[in-house]
């Protein structure tokens, strides 16, 4: 009997951000994937896990917003995110996360070496670095000499599923099979999580889920015009465009997403 089932592109896929979520949100779940992406850890139990977690310093800082949360009995923090589409300056993008994420893990009035370790962990449906593996891990070390490591207690993990070497344990292979669209009905996790997303899917939670994330990205939309309108301000003031003409082309440029008063006072704030 075979014991693999292939699906092809839904909405139910767990690649999907709010499938993704909806299933990792359940403690047991979250756990069961971060014990077979970090054996070494011997981890026993998670706590805290939150979905869409926004860590946010202010309007003059850009927030972020983490898939998966969690925290373990030891105070270590995790971040899963399930990175579907490639990303321009990858290296950059984990250097903002792990900023954050230390503002956010290292109380007022503790020293530095109580510090949380922290893992960030990317889940790809392709291969970030054009290797063919199936695990890329990253942390400090002395570029003459790579025997020496700088003990930072950050860890970045990249993990392809489409990996040629498929150089993993079972579990995490079977999970990274499931991304691809290939069920394996052998395991029991992989069974389970299969099974909840079938009765998540079509659900009124499924429905409105799909509705909040539609708002998330229109407001991000909008954060990244508004960005965008700032800078286009700056640089035509810098090429000696007068105020009016500035105004005339963002206006062609950003109609229909911002107003003329939107227009106006974001030009404003960048002078």
């Amino acid at each position: 009997m075979n014991k693999i089932v292939k699906v092809g592109p839904s909405d139910r896929s767990i690649t999907k951000d709010i499938v993704f979520g909806h299933v990792m949100k359940n403690k047991e779940n979250c756990l069961e994937l971060l014990q077979s992406i970090l054996p070494q850890l011997n981890l026993t139990s998670v706590e805290d896990v939150t979905t869409q977690q926004v860590i946010d310093e202010g309007l003059k800082e850009k927030s972020v917003r983490l898939d998966i949360m969690a925290k373990d009995n030891e105070g270590r923090l995790f971040d899963i995110e399930m990175q579907v589409a490639r990303q321009e300056y990858i290296g950059k993008r984990l250097r903002y996360y792990q900023a954050e994420m230390d503002k956010f893990s290292l109380d007022r009035g503790l020293n530095y070496d109580q510090i949380a370790d922290t893992y960030i962990i990317f889940l790809c449906p392709y291969d970030p670095f054009y290797r063919t593996r199936t695990r890329y891990e990253f942390s400090a070390r002395e570029d003459h000499d790579p025997s020496i490591k700088l003990e930072t207690g950050a860890h970045w993990i990249f993990l392809n599923s489409k990996g040629k070497d498929k150089d993993v344990n079972k579990g995490l292979q079977q999970f990274l099979d499931f991304m691809n669209g290939e069920i394996d009905i052998s395991s029991t996790f992989i069974a389970r999580l299969n099974k909840e997303i079938d009765r998540y899917v079509g659900s009124s939670e499924w429905r409105d889920d799909k509705m909040k994330l539609q708002t998330m990205l229109r407001d991000t939309e909008r954060e990244r015009a508004i960005e965008d309108l700032k800078k286009s301000a700056n640089r035509m003031r810098q090429l000696g465009t007068n105020e009016a003409n500035i105004f005339k082309m963002l206006k062609e440029d950003y109609h229909g997403q911002l107003s003329d008063e939107e227009i106006r006072k974001y030009m404003n704030e960048t002078k």
